[in-house]
């Protein structure tokens, strides 16, 4: 249920229930939604895992893919990315950290996380959200580069981004 207020009434409110009204909201777009069912397919865990205090390995892995895929594609706040898992923004921020150190050594992970990735930005485009994702320059990328001894290795290239 959409919370309607009169913008006058909004206005006058203080800063934490105008942000709950945003975040709920927000929400309520479904656009979290949908990065949520895309990741719950790929990773096999139900919702009721998923929003539970659990911590296998898969439950803790599809948390870490959603964090890092809201936040790449949506860039909500923190505080709505971790009310839709029960967690605390702080979780959010380890979460979109640990993101960039398992893409580095996991190649599973990685193949997992860019399928989410690029399914849920599809799933987005197809149901008429809007979302800004990153341009694919400054998205993580594999870049392929020729050693001194003319071995072909791949390198993980981060580019820093501000939230602001």
């Amino acid at each position: 249920m959409k919370h309607v207020v009169h913008p006058q009434t909004f206005a006058g409110l203080g800063y934490e229930q105008r942000q709950e009204i945003v975040m709920i909201n927000t929400y309520e777009k479904g656009e979290l939604s949908c990065i949520l069912d895309v990741v719950l397919q790929y990773t096999q865990v139900t919702e009721e895992e998923f929003s539970s205090k659990h911590k296998s390995n898969d439950i803790v892995t599809a948390r870490i893919i959603f964090s890092s895929v809201s936040r790449e594609l949506l860039w909500h706040r923190l505080k709505m990315i971790g009310k839709v898992m029960n967690r605390h923004h702080s979780t959010v921020i380890h979460h979109v950290k640990t993101t960039q150190d398992l893409l580095k050594v996991d190649k599973s992970f990685y193949q997992i996380y860019h399928k989410c990735l690029e399914e849920a930005e599809s799933k987005l485009t197809k149901h008429g959200f809007e979302h800004k994702g990153l341009p694919p320059s400054l998205r993580s990328q594999v870049r392929t580069t020729r050693g001194s001894d003319s071995n072909i290795t791949q390198r993980l290239v981060f580019t820093q981004t501000t939230s602001r």
